[in-house]
């Protein structure tokens, strides 16, 4: 058990407002949460060589207490049971936070953004064992940006990159590119059900998954409540035949999805949906512009349309 020993050498940096810890080859064990200091550094030596083996579930093993802190080089693996279902390998509650060059798997919940302008790298996660709901990056705060995630298993949570669900303020200035997977969750979930999500860059998009793993649909923007999506810009995205349908648009109550850009979308196979849009009040999806090259005609049903959206 090395919890205790670990969080005495963070608090060791007192009120330094910088400081970098660092872990050399092997397996750290940890049972209880540790909590990083402000501008504070966790540095390994590597992927598959500084390891933390999480030997419980039910807590946040990495949580932030200031702004700057990064988390670099490492990996997270579970000891003694199958799953994690709650809580997250590292939760970032502060601004200006960074994670790089981090891997893990086995759990619902991975990493969570709670605070602004923080920037996520070369993520790399694989599961063992179905995973119910949750995501790989859960984001709620604004200015983020996600680069070079990959799920490379064919189970994976629902969803690679969640963007809402439970912010307390609205989300903006969302910026992911490069998001790989093979699993049978969606690539990204925009979920403005707790606030709106606007002014946003989702680029680099790929499933290429297994034949029997599929995700229901590989991309997924849903509203409901009074909340918004606004000022998306979806480009480059490629959609294998293995993700069971392509993309879908889900408008609720008096929520609104408006002025969403598709360019280079293409959505592979013979089956199932390529675009599908759900509206339950007229209106309430508006001004969807979907260029020359987005291409679903390969699918059964190229454009599913419920409702009367106004698209471009």
């Amino acid at each position: 058990e090395q919890s205790e020993y670990i969080q005495k050498a963070l608090d060791a940096f007192g009120n330094a407002r910088e400081g970098e810890l660092i872990f050399d080859i092997g397996n750290y064990y940890v049972t209880k949460p540790m909590f990083v200091p402000r501008c504070v550094k966790i540095k390994g030596a590597g992927q598959r060589r500084t390891v933390f083996k999480v030997g419980r579930d039910g807590f946040d093993v990495f949580t932030t207490c200031e702004q700057g802190c990064r988390f670099e080089d490492i990996q997270f693996e579970i000891r003694g049971y199958n799953v994690r279902k709650q809580g997250y390998y590292i939760n970032l509650q502060h601004d200006k936070c960074d994670i790089i060059d981090v891997s893990f798997g086995e759990s619902v919940h991975n990493i969570g953004v709670f605070g602004h302008n923080c920037r996520i790298n070369k993520i790399m996660a694989v599961f063992g064992h179905q995973i119910d709901g949750g995501s790989i990056i859960d984001v709620q705060a604004s200015n983020c940006k996600i680069n070079d995630v990959q799920s490379l298993s064919g189970y994976s949570p629902s969803s690679i990159i969640n963007i809402g669900g439970s912010a307390k303020a609205n989300i903006s200035g969302a910026d992911v590119s490069g998001i790989f997977s093979v699993g049978n969750g969606a690539l990204i979930t925009l979920n403005a059900s707790a606030s709106s999500i606007t002014r946003s860059s989702i680029k680099g998009l790929k499933h290429n998954g297994y034949s029997v793993l599929k995700p229901e649909y590989a991309v997924k923007v849903i509203a409901s409540d009074t909340y918004t999506i606004d000022s998306v810009v979806f480009n480059d995205i490629l959609i294998s035949s293995h993700a069971a349908n392509g993309m879908l648009f889900e408008q609720k109550d008096d929520a609104t999805i408006k002025n969403i850009t598709l360019t280079n979308f293409i959505v592979q196979g013979t089956n199932g949906i390529g675009i599908k849009f759900d509206e339950t009040k007229k209106g309430r999806i508006s001004n969807i512009n979907l260029s020359e090259t987005v291409n679903t005609k390969e699918r059964t049903m190229p454009l599913v349309i419920m409702g009367q959206p106004r698209l471009n």
